[in-house]
C-alpha cells in the first residue's frame, strides 16, 4: 500500500466512523431531534451525483466512499422519517 493509498482508506475509515454515532443514535434512541431531512436528501443526491463521477472515472477509494455516504444518508433518512417528532429523553432534558 502506497502513501495515496493509505490516506484514502484513512479518510473512508474516518467517514465511516463520523456516521456511526448518528446513525446508532437514531436506530437505539428511536430519536430524530436534530436531523434536517432537507439536508439529508440534498447530500444524498450529491452522494449520488459524486458516486455516479467515481464509478465514471474508475476511482474505487471514492466509489467505496460515496456507496458509504449513499447508504448511510439513505438509513439516516428511512428511520428519521420513521421516527420524525420523537425524541429520546437526553435530548428532551437539552430543550429545557
Amino acid at each position: 500500500m502506497n502513501i495515496t493509498d493509505f490516506f484514502g482508506v484513512a479518510g473512508v475509515a474516518l467517514v465511516m466512523i463520523a456516521y456511526l454515532p448518528q446513525v446508532v443514535h437514531l436506530i437505539r434512541e428511536h430519536c430524530s431531534a436534530g436531523i434536517s431531512i432537507k439536508a439529508y436528501v440534498l447530500w444524498l443526491i450529491a452522494a449520488g451525483f459524486l458516486w455516479l463521477h467515481a464509478m465514471m472515472i474508475f476511482d474505487v477509494t471514492f466509489i467505496v466512499l460515496q456507496t458509504i455516504n449513499v447508504l448511510t444518508n439513505a438509513v439516516i433518512l428511512l428511520y428519521a422519517q420513521r421516527y420524525k417528532s420523537q425524541v429520546c429523553r437526553s435530548h428532551q432534558l437539552l430543550k429545557t
